[in-house]
């Protein structure tokens, strides 16, 4: 499948979904066919022609994320989330913000884990403003809160939570 997308590339420079295509390929969890950054140049050069792609920049995030530069893949679900609000798309702009979430709690987690609880609030608390409804971030912030001795910044992120859907979450807070 690699050799037929490079062989499309060579003859389509400028379709971006063989470009999605190999980027889906190099980022495979299961099976990657290569290096993620060896595609970097060709989606930069993508973007560059059509900046507004909203499927390039998701692409270019998935990218990032796979080789844990959570920064960077922040800033292109972020870009992409931008893109499709541009164009009214709403589900794919809420998608994009739930990643951006998503990389706020890989990387707290990196944090977290080390025990630098200062560092996991800063970035949960970025997460949590990004993806208010991710749960599992909320109650993430709340725990570096509780091992930070913030018992009352912790105790306000329990009660936003269980406000949401007592049912659902009740028992996540009661843990």
């Amino acid at each position: 499948a690699k050799q037929v997308l490079m062989e499309g590339m060579a003859k389509f420079p400028a379709n971006s979904r063989i470009i999605e295509g190999l980027i889906s390929l190099y980022t495979d969890p299961e099976n990657p066919v290569g290096d993620p950054q060896e595609l970097q140049e060709m989606v930069d050069g993508a973007l560059a022609k059509d900046p507004n792609n909203k499927d390039l920049w998701n692409g270019r995030a998935i990218m990032f994320n796979s080789m844990k530069n959570y920064d960077e893949a922040i800033e292109n679900f972020t870009m992409a989330a931008d893109a499709a609000e541009m164009f009214d798309n709403v589900v794919d702009m809420n998608k994009n913000r739930t990643y951006v979430g998503q990389m706020y709690q890989a990387k707290g987690a990196d944090a977290f884990n080390s025990e630098d609880y200062a560092t996991a609030i800063a970035v949960f608390s970025k997460g949590y403003e990004a993806d208010p409804r991710n749960t599992d971030m909320a109650l993430n912030l709340a725990e570096s809160y509780f091992k930070s001795d913030m018992y009352q910044e912790g105790m306000k992120i329990c009660t936003k939570i269980s406000q949401l859907n007592a049912e659902k979450f009740g028992e996540a807070i009661a843990a």
